[in-house]
């Protein structure tokens, strides 16, 4: 695992063997920690707009995050089974 992805040089995504690790560059938040989000507390919902496919990435009750279909892909590559099925969303 292991794997991360930077996202237009702000946040950072790894896979890990508990959770998706998120982080913010530390030149826009110098003092800010990345998280751990554990797999049990990620869901997937499938978006469209425009002409891009998006997937929103539920965490728990705390937030979420949109990335690119492409992105999310990546990381389901690495995290295996611990991905989350990705639900059709309206």
């Amino acid at each position: 695992m292991g794997m991360g992805v930077n996202m237009r040089s702000v946040l950072t995504l790894s896979v890990c063997p508990s959770g998706l690790r998120v982080g913010i560059s530390r030149f826009l938040a110098p003092f800010a920690r990345d998280f751990l989000v554990p797999w049990d507390k990620i869901s997937a919902t499938r978006k469209r707009a425009l002409f891009m496919q998006l997937i929103s990435l539920q965490f728990g009750q705390t937030g979420n995050l949109t990335i690119s279909e492409d992105m999310a892909n990546k990381l389901a590559a690495a995290a295996g089974r611990h991905w989350p099925a990705v639900e059709t969303g309206v």
